[in-house]
């Protein structure tokens, strides 16, 4: 029985996929944007059971910071799969080409034009305009947080 079952009665239970997935910094998780680079499974600070399906190339990413309280809050773990489609409306990572730097945000749509939202009102890059400076790594398929 998995960890914490039994001990709420309101609690649910997504199924086990049988399939441990990488708990990667967000450093290291733009590796997978590339699809020429393989993954080394040295470079997984944690290998977490996958909550539910998920594609052959879904990773983990710890939530840092504040920019999309209260969805998401610090120390969350977010499964981000590759393999799915992101339509705006989801939540995505994405990664900047000039510095390598990732960050975990919801994909919304104007016109032809796409944005990069974050959920804090107080954040203050709250929206960021898609450019060709900016891929996107994946969509978030599944949260996971500590209790």
């Amino acid at each position: 029985m998995p960890y914490g079952v039994g001990e709420f009665n309101n609690a649910t239970v997504l199924s086990h996929t049988g399939r441990k997935l990488p708990v990667m910094g967000s450093i290291a998780a733009g590796a997978w944007c590339e699809p020429e680079t393989s993954f080394d499974l040295r470079d997984a600070e944690e290998w977490i059971d996958a909550p539910g399906p998920v594609g052959p190339r879904a990773f983990i990413l710890r939530v840092e910071g504040m920019s999309m309280e209260p969805r998401f809050v610090e120390g969350d773990k977010v499964v981000i799969d590759p393999d799915l489609e992101a339509l705006p409306g989801h939540f995505v990572a994405a990664k900047r080409s000039r510095d390598h730097a990732t960050t975990l945000k919801q994909l919304k749509q104007e016109g032809n034009e796409q944005f990069l939202y974050a959920l804090n009102p107080d954040w203050p890059e709250r929206i960021i305009r898609m450019s060709e400076e900016w891929s996107i790594c994946g969509r978030a398929r599944w949260k996971i947080s500590d209790l």
